[in-house]
């Protein structure tokens, strides 16, 4: 199962990728690199799916369990890449 701080690095690597690629590539159409950007957030939106939710009330987890990931917050990440995509 993927887990959801994965998710979020995907899609920070994506667009750190986009917009470097953007930023140093001199002759390149910008529809290609929406296109880009849609499919990956498309490959994310799908992959949210099959998160597997954890909480973390009794185990001890980094930044003193600050980081939950339920059924609520996942299905904001949906809305938000969908959103996004849209």
């Amino acid at each position: 199962m993927i887990t959801a701080p994965e998710l979020e690095i995907a899609v920070l690597l994506l667009g750190m990728v986009i917009l470097m690629v953007e930023a140093f590539a001199s002759k390149i159409d910008k529809r290609i690199l929406a296109f880009i950007a849609i499919t990956g957030l498309a490959i994310v939106f799908v992959a949210s799916f099959f998160v597997a939710p954890f909480s973390s009330p009794n185990q001890t987890a980094g930044f003193w369990s600050f980081y939950t990931a339920d059924q609520l917050s996942i299905f904001f990440k949906q809305f938000t890449l969908l959103t996004t995509i849209l």
